[in-house]
């Protein structure tokens, strides 16, 4: 290799490195690195899901969930086995917390037509095919989706409230 072109490599090297540098210096990425899915929390997640018999969604069942991000409000809607018969539910809920991982609070309607919940033994017929529930846990929100959620069923004015617990795991975007 002639001088020259030594000379010309080395000139253009010294053209190009304050570019290098000032790559470093502004980043105008998103906050992603090649390959991760990001931090912020899933807009749509579909859930297996698997509860006690008050749970809205069955003993075992699944959801599909809405998240708005700049509300915190969460809308779920799904059905699964009410054992007997098919169960419907529907709860709107608010996560409270920063990044991926909430504390859930949720108001939720349940329905099985086959199953009367909170019947009197006395009064066969008495039990209700709608009942409410109210509900706290924590939920894990990204590509991968984890909840816990418990809390009390109320069927009526008339009856005392239960329990129900229920949990899922499904798969955001």
């Amino acid at each position: 290799m002639s001088p020259s072109w030594i000379a010309r490599l080395a000139l253009l090297l010294a053209c190009l490195a304050p570019l290098a540098a000032r790559a470093d210096v502004e980043d105008l990425s998103t906050g992603k690195h090649p390959g991760s899915r990001g931090t912020a929390p899933a807009m749509i997640v579909v859930r297996a899901q698997g509860g006690t018999d008050y749970s809205p969604f069955g003993i075992a069942g699944g959801a599909l969930s809405y998240y708005n991000d700049f509300s915190g409000l969460e809308i779920e809607g799904g059905l699964g086995s009410g054992l007997p018969g098919l169960q419907f539910g529907f709860t709107v809920g608010r996560l409270w917390g920063e990044g991926n991982d909430f504390l859930c609070t949720s108001i939720g309607v349940g329905f099985n037509k086959n199953a009367p919940r909170g019947t009197n033994p006395v009064i066969p017929n008495s039990g209700n095919t709608v009942w409410t529930n109210l509900g706290v846990g924590f939920e894990h929100r990204s590509w991968v989706s984890l909840q816990v959620m418990g809390g009390l069923t109320f069927l009526g004015f008339a009856q005392s409230p239960s329990g129900f617990l229920q949990g899922g795991l499904g798969i955001g975007w």
